[in-house]
C-alpha cells in the first residue's frame, strides 16, 4: 500500500492575483500524486498549477442547456416592446380563451 503525500499548494496563478488566497493542504495517495506529475511535467506547468486549474473546472458549472442565451432573450425583449409600441398587443383576457386549466 502506498503512503499518502501531503501536497501545499501556496502559488496563486498571475490572473488569479487579485482574488483572496488562501493555503490547502491536500494528502493523497502516491500513486494519484505521481499521476497528477506526470500529468504536470506533459503539460510543462507546475504541479500547484495543474491542481489549482483542477479544482477551478470542479468549481464552475457548466452551462445550462435549458438557460436561453442573454442575446436571445434582449433581442425578445426588443421585439415586445416594439409590439407594444406599434399596438400589437392581446387584451389579457383574451389571453386564457381556448386553454382548459
Amino acid at each position: 500500500m502506498a503512503i499518502p503525500r501531503t501536497l501545499v499548494l501556496l502559488r496563486v496563478p498571475p490572473s488569479q492575483e487579485k482574488c483572496p488566497t488562501m493555503q490547502i493542504t491536500i494528502t493523497i495517495p502516491d500513486e494519484i500524486a505521481q499521476q497528477f506529475t506526470l500529468r504536470a511535467a506533459q503539460l510543462n506547468i507546475p504541479l500547484e498549477t495543474l491542481i489549482t486549474e483542477s479544482l477551478l473546472q470542479l468549481t464552475q458549472l457548466p452551462d445550462d442547456p435549458d438557460d436561453t442565451p442573454k442575446e436571445v432573450v434582449l433581442a425578445s425583449l426588443q421585439r415586445a416592446l416594439e409590439d407594444v409600441q406599434a399596438g400589437r398587443v392581446i387584451p389579457i383576457e383574451e389571453l386564457w380563451d381556448g386553454i382548459d386549466v
